[in-house]
């Protein structure tokens, strides 16, 4: 199926839209989609198209008490981004990766799932559990391939 291509202020327009912000806060104010004592936010980074010509906005969605934390000395948008190229560099989610095909890791990769990748596009999240990222992950990939239909 052909898609669109999206400019960066096409894709901006749609991880701002107050549509998908509904969406992603009633994931994070979900039972159990934050980490125990952990932020209420998550981090988002896109990546589209080929390694050498890369749009990765990042943007942030924040529920209510929000803090900005980092996991193991690493912040949680540089997680987002290293799901995203993740995601891209092995055309698979990160998901998949860990379970199926381990053996396609590389140093410096992100251990957590969240990122996931399909036609050419791929969507990172952290900062909530890794079950909830992933679904918002998720949730901006249809989103952004929805956007990209119309266009």
């Amino acid at each position: 199926m052909a898609y669109g291509i999206l400019t960066q202020t096409q894709i901006h327009e749609v991880l701002q839209s107050n549509s998908l912000h509904e969406k992603i806060l009633k994931i994070i104010n979900r039972p159990g989609s934050c980490w125990p004592g952990g932020q209420k936010a998550v981090f988002i980074a896109v990546a589209i198209g080929s390694p050498d010509n890369t749009c990765t906005p990042r943007t942030e969605h924040n529920g209510p008490e929000s803090r900005k934390h980092e996991a193991n000395g690493e912040s949680f948008p540089a997680f987002a981004f290293k799901k995203a190229m993740m995601s891209r560099r092995t055309q698979m989610s990160t998901r998949e990766l860990f379970e199926n095909h381990p053996f396609l890791l590389e140093s410096g990769d992100c251990l957590y799932a969240g990122g996931v990748y399909r036609g050419g596009v791929s969507v990172g999240a952290s900062g909530l559990t890794e079950d909830a990222d992933e679904e918002v992950a998720q949730i901006i990939h249809d989103t952004l391939m929805d956007a990209a239909k119309q266009e």
